[in-house]
């Protein structure tokens, strides 16, 4: 469920590792404007939605906080990508190696820092 609004519980979170381990695909949709439990399930695949949302005042799509990525390291998922806009997307950190970067005119409403960030 995109955002959702209650906590998975134990038994939800093991029906959904069950799944990915036999090779399933599990996509967790987070957003960034609006509370979510999103971190109660992700937090299990090693991944962190992190609070605030990116913005970027140099150069945007129509609105700061629709945001252009175009730093993509070599990856299946990313093969051919040049140019994506993510619109109101946050920072996520996770355990697994990143598939994209910010570049450094883009900030997070919420943390002071000037490396890229992973979308």
């Amino acid at each position: 469920m995109p955002v959702p609004r209650t906590a998975y519980t134990p038994d939800e979170i093991d029906t959904l590792r069950r799944f990915v381990g036999k090779g399933g695909k599990l996509l967790l949709v987070g957003d960034p404007g609006r509370s979510s439990e999103i971190n109660t399930v992700a937090d299990a695949f090693g991944i962190i939605f992190q609070d605030g949302y990116l913005y970027n005042v140099v150069e945007h799509d129509l609105n700061f906080r629709n945001i252009f990525v175009r730093d993509f390291p070599a990856d299946e998922v990313t093969e051919g990508l040049e140019t994506i806009v993510l619109y109101t997307a946050g920072s996520v950190r996770s355990t697994g190696a990143p598939l994209a970067f910010t570049d450094v005119n883009t900030l997070s409403s919420l943390e002071e820092r000037v490396e890229p960030f992973t979308p």
